[in-house]
């Protein structure tokens, strides 16, 4: 846990601060954030695989960015897949997919088709840059 806070909190203030001032209390607030956002999902539905599958839903987007992670990305994308898994996780809890677009049917249909086509689209919204990085030197 203390790893996650930590990681998330460096992210949000160091990697990706735009030249903010770096202060430890900045670090302190994404932490409080991070928390009460990763509890939420428990007070929606208090079944611990519940609040499991949704953050694994959302963390869909870092798949790219860690698979990739030797070739030179454009910053956009990173942000393009992180920012989509977050919303598949959020289809996911509010339960906005519609069941024509369950590929299987069972306990867990919701869950299993926002995976596969989330980690399509994550994969997809990672590459999306680099089609513009290359039309620019073309052009």
């Amino acid at each position: 846990m203390d790893s996650t806070f930590s990681s998330v909190s460096k992210l949000a203030i160091v990697d990706l601060g735009r030249k903010r001032t770096i202060s430890l209390s900045r670090g302190r607030w994404v932490m409080l954030l991070t928390a009460v956002g990763g509890t939420t999902p428990l007070f929606l539905t208090p079944e611990i695989l519940s609040a499991t599958t949704i953050s694994g839903t959302m963390v869909l987007g870092l798949a790219p960015i860690f698979l990739f992670w030797k070739f030179p990305a454009p910053k956009l994308s990173y942000h393009l897949a992180l920012w989509t898994g977050i919303v598949c996780g959020i289809i996911l809890t509010l339960n906005l997919l519609p069941p024509p677009l369950y590929l299987t049917t069972g306990k867990y249909a919701d869950l299993f088709a926002i995976n596969i086509y989330g980690t399509i689209l994550c994969f997809g919204a990672y590459f999306l840059p680099f089609l513009w990085k290359e039309k620019e030197v073309v052009l």
